[in-house]
């Protein structure tokens, strides 16, 4: 045991030492810092104007209609999600007739493409630095062999697990160290702003968040010493992690959507709401105001049904992708998932109903999920991630076990 603790680590330094005096560190550490500083500054002034928002709608008085407005989220610095959605300004006018949802309009989105926004730090863990991690380890295992060092290696009885733990062990802390490094970093930077503040809640979350990323990007770590081991040269190796990493971020998640499409088309919400409008305001209309409003409200709820469907299918179709496993779970995790978005429309239906019904005249508040529920929406994604990566190891050690060094 003692000898195999000592050959692991002779590995793990000599394979870091060459890392760190060639180019691949230098890539990883330059990338990390420059784009998660880049990412804090855009997202840190997106806040900012949110609180801008959020300041105007609570200090505007009106006799004839109440803001529905949702307080400025921390994590949103972090991760967009549906935040475009939950983070809306919305608007409850007394003088006409109460609907069902507010701003039908606004929930007229597209679900998939909520989860490839502008860059945030989901974007960048989930494609950038997922490549990078096949960068990393493209020929950790048939650039050995291409330079002879592999059959030398092995020749001098060092076990071939030992060499993979090592291959392994190197190239995820090459990977993660950087991107720990710069994330404490800017943290570090955020907690000095005055007008932004994390709760232990949210520094749960945070560090939840970077866990999630942790595991998604070994699973990529292993994936590309996977074909590294199965490639004969350094070529052969580039090519197909190329073609995987491509695969699992961009090509399956993109017709994904296909699958659930099957579930039912989801009607447009501007048209449902617009037909609502031109039936009140046209004098002409052989459609009487109550049957106007049966009608828009049951389309409303076919609308929401449908969309449900489409969520759903969403969610199960992503415990069999890794990258919208991840989406899902981070998301979850920064309070901006698709369940943070139902509950917030939940929200404003029960208070619609409120009003409507007279019970009370109070504000709308919302706070959203809290840490318990986020954990519960996003366990599934997490075990996910950890099934994925079990697995991809498995394969690891077989390919490598397999492999024909000469």
């Amino acid at each position: 045991m003692r000898n195999y603790r000592l050959l692991l680590k002779q590995i793990v330094l000599k394979e870091l030492a060459d890392h760190f005096k060639g180019y691949k560190f230098s890539i990883v550490f330059i990338s990390c810092f420059t784009l998660m500083g880049f990412n804090h500054l855009v997202m840190y002034q997106n806040y900012k104007s949110r609180l801008l928002d959020v300041e105007l709608a609570s200090t505007t008085t009106s006799s004839s209609f109440n803001f529905i407005v949702k307080k400025a989220e921390p994590l949103s610095v972090y991760v967009t999600g549906v935040g475009d959605l939950i983070n809306r300004v919305l608007t409850f006018d007394d003088k006409v007739t109460p609907r069902f949802l507010t701003d039908l309009q606004g929930i007229n989105f597209d679900v998939h493409k909520q989860y490839f926004p502008l860059i945030d730090f989901n974007y960048l863990v989930c494609v950038i630095l997922s490549f990078l991690a096949m960068i990393v380890g493209f020929d950790a295992i048939c650039g050995e062999k291409q330079n002879g060092t592999l059959k030398l290696m092995l020749s001098n009885t060092v076990p071939k697990d030992t060499v993979l733990f090592g291959k392994l062990i190197s190239n995820f802390l090459t990977l993660i160290i950087p991107f720990i490094f710069s994330s404490l970093f800017y943290y570090i930077v955020l907690t000095t702003k005055k007008d932004l503040y994390f709760t232990s809640s949210d520094n749960i979350r945070l560090l939840l968040m970077m866990l999630v990323s942790v595991i998604y990007l070994s699973v990529f770590i292993i994936i590309s010493i996977t074909i590294s081991a199965s490639s004969s040269n350094i070529v052969e190796s580039m090519i197909k992690n190329f073609i995987v990493w491509a695969t699992i971020v961009f090509f399956i998640p993109a017709i994904s959507p296909s699958l659930s499409d099957l579930s039912g088309k989801l009607p447009e919400g501007r048209k449902i709401e617009d037909a609502y409008l031109i039936n009140l305001i046209d004098k002409n209309s052989s459609m009487q105001p109550e049957e106007a409003f049966y009608n828009y409200t049951s389309q409303v709820l076919d609308y929401r049904n449908k969309l449900n469907k489409q969520i759903r299918t969403i969610e199960l179709t992503a415990l069999l992708i890794p990258s919208n496993a991840y989406n899902l779970c981070v998301t979850s995790l920064a309070k901006c998932g698709l369940e943070d978005e139902e509950d917030f429309r939940n929200a404003i239906l029960q208070y619609h109903k409120d009003r409507f019904n007279g019970k009370n005249n109070y504000d709308f508040v919302y706070e959203g999920l809290d840490l318990k529920s986020s954990l519960q929406n996003s366990l599934k994604y997490f075990g996910s991630l950890l099934i994925f990566l079990l697995a991809m190891f498995l394969i690891a050690v077989k390919k490598f076990n397999n492999y024909d060094i000469r």
